[in-house]
C-alpha cells in the first residue's frame, strides 16, 4: 500500500522528447504515476515520424511536448499530464527529473541543481543499437527488499521485509572518477561503452585511451547511431528505465546502482557501478 500511495502521490519531470521518452512516459502513465510533466519546446519534424510512432504528419511542427501529452491523456485519464517550459528554479517542484537525450554537460548542470533541491534525477539516452541510464538518488537512498520463505510445516511462503540503503554520487563525480588502471583491466570493472559515452558528448580530455580494437569497434558502432532512434532499442531502454524510475518513487527493491547499459548487438543489458 505505502508503494502504491508514494506511486500514485509521484510528481515526474522529463526533461527532452524522442522515442525513449514515449516508451518512458507510455510505461509511467501506464503503471499510473500521480503527475508527468514533459519539457521539449523544439517542433515535431518529419524524419520523427519514424520512431514516434504517437506522432503524425499533422502533428509536424507542433511542440513535442504538447504533442506527446495530448497521445498520454488518452491511455489513462486519471493521472495529471501537461506539457510546459521547465527553468531550473522549477526542478524543486518534483520528486524526480529525467533527463532524455542531452549532453553530459546540461545533465551534470541540472544534477547539480537537482541535488541543492533534494531531487532525485536519471540520466538516460537511446540511440541506434546502443543505450544507458544513470541514476543519482542522493547521498543515501532507502529501499524495502521483500524475500518470500517457506517455514514451519504447513509449507506456505512468508514475505520478509528488509530495509536497505545505498550511497549515491552525483554525474560529475562519477563522469571524473579516475580508475588509475590499464584499459583492458578496467573494462572488467565498467562497461567500455560509458567510456565512449563520454568522450562523445563532451570529448573530455583524460578520457583513457582506446586502444583496443573491440573498444575501438564498439566507438565506431556508437557514433553511426547517434541521432538514431531505433524502436526496439529504445523500447528496451525504456522499459528498464521505466523499471528503475518506479523502484526509486516507491522504494520497493534496490533500483540501478548507478549505470545500466545497454547493448543490442549482444542483446544485453548490464549494470555497473561508478
Amino acid at each position: 500500500m505505502e508503494a502504491q500511495t508514494r506511486l500514485r502521490n509521484a510528481s515526474i519531470l522529463i526533461l527532452g522528447v524522442k522515442s525513449l521518452t514515449l516508451e518512458a512516459s507510455k510505461n509511467l502513465v501506464l503503471a499510473g504515476i500521480g503527475h508527468l510533466t514533459l519539457s521539449d519546446s523544439s517542433p515535431v519534424t518529419e524524419a520523427d515520424l519514424i520512431s514516434a510512432y504517437y506522432s503524425y504528419e499533422a502533428d509536424v511542427g507542433k511542440r513535442k511536448d504538447e504533442q506527446l501529452s495530448e497521445r498520454l491523456k488518452i491511455l489513462n485519464p486519471l493521472v495529471d499530464i501537461e506539457a510546459r517550459t521547465v527553468g531550473d528554479d522549477e526542478l524543486q517542484l518534483f520528486d524526480m527529473v529525467v533527463v532524455v537525450g542531452q549532453s553530459f554537460e546540461v545533465a551534470k548542470r541540472i544534477n547539480s541543481v537537482c541535488r541543492r533541491n533534494g531531487v532525485k534525477m536519471v540520466v538516460a539516452d537511446a540511440f541506434g543499437l546502443f543505450g544507458f541510464a544513470f541514476a543519482d538518488c542522493l547521498e543515501q537512498h532507502e529501499f524495502v527488499v521483500e524475500t518470500k520463505k517457506v517455514e514451519g510445516k504447513t509449507g506456505e511462503p512468508e514475505t520478509k521485509r528488509e530495509k536497505k540503503a545505498i550511497p549515491y554520487v552525483t554525474l560529475e563525480a562519477s563522469l571524473g572518477k579516475s580508475f588509475g588502471m590499464p584499459v583492458r583491466r578496467m573494462r572488467r570493472v565498467m562497461s567500455p561503452l560509458i567510456i565512449i559515452y563520454q568522450a562523445i558528448y563532451e570529448s573530455l580530455a583524460g578520457a583513457p585511451a582506446l586502444s583496443e580494437q573491440k573498444l575501438l569497434d564498439a566507438a565506431h558502432m556508437v557514433c553511426n547511431g547517434k541521432g538514431i532512434s531505433l524502436v526496439p532499442c529504445a523500447a528496451m531502454v525504456g522499459g528498464t528505465l521505466t523499471q528503475e524510475i518506479l523502484k526509486i518513487i516507491t522504494k520497493k527493491e534496490r533500483p540501478i546502482h548507478n549505470w545500466f547499459v545497454y547493448d543490442a548487438r549482444m542483446a544485453e543489458g548490464v549494470t555497473f557501478t561508478v
